[in-house]
């Protein structure tokens, strides 16, 4: 190793271990300071992600793995992903009372089992006439009571939120976001 080589190594280190001196390590053991339930107890906020729904015959029906069906309320209009296609309605809701208006949707085609999802989705979505959230669930009934759509809750990620940890293991630097159960991890390369 060169006399050069190994200075920019060396000044590299202190770099790091500044970087590491500066920011407050906590560890990741610690629990979360909020949850998906706690935060999902407005229909506005979490973005719906849809777990069942019923069927042409009225039966519920689980949604198809894979497929990404959610539904986001915010300033009066609902929109998301209906599982092929992107849409957007207005709703209005009065207690625990919901009515969605025409949508727009975009019109891509997939697979049938997926498009006859999405059918099924977007008239149940229009037939919702009340809604009921209980804990990180909603469930939106038709104007007969009987459930129709069933979402669970996801909560945003924020980069804002929550405890950033930094660990470090020789020359690898990850970030572990514990609100968000995510990880970021990068690698730090000398030339």
């Amino acid at each position: 190793m060169t006399m050069r080589r190994r200075f920019y190594l060396t000044g590299a280190v202190v770099l790091l271990l500044a970087l590491v001196a500066s920011v407050a390590l906590v560890s990741a053991d610690q629990p979360a300071a909020s949850s998906t339930a706690q935060a999902a107890g407005t229909l506005e906020g979490p973005r719906w992600v849809l777990v069942s729904y019923a069927g042409p015959d009225g039966k519920t029906i689980q949604a198809i793995p894979g497929t990404e069906t959610t539904a986001q309320f915010a300033n009066g209009t609902v929109s998301g992903s209906a599982g092929c296609n992107r849409y957007s309605a207005p709703y209005t809701v009065d207690g625990d009372k919901i009515q969605i208006g025409l949508g727009m949707s975009t019109m891509m085609a997939c697979p049938p089992p997926i498009m006859d999802q999405e059918a099924a989705y977007l008239a149940n979505l229009q037939a919702a006439a009340s809604y009921k959230i209980a804990g990180d669930q909603l469930t939106l009934a038709n104007a007969k009571g009987s459930t129709v759509l069933t979402f669970k809750a996801e909560i945003p990620i924020s980069l804002t939120d929550g405890v950033w940890v930094m660990r470090i293991s020789a020359l690898k630097v990850s970030t572990v976001l514990p609100l968000a159960f995510a990880r970021v991890s990068w690698s730090l390369v000398i030339l």
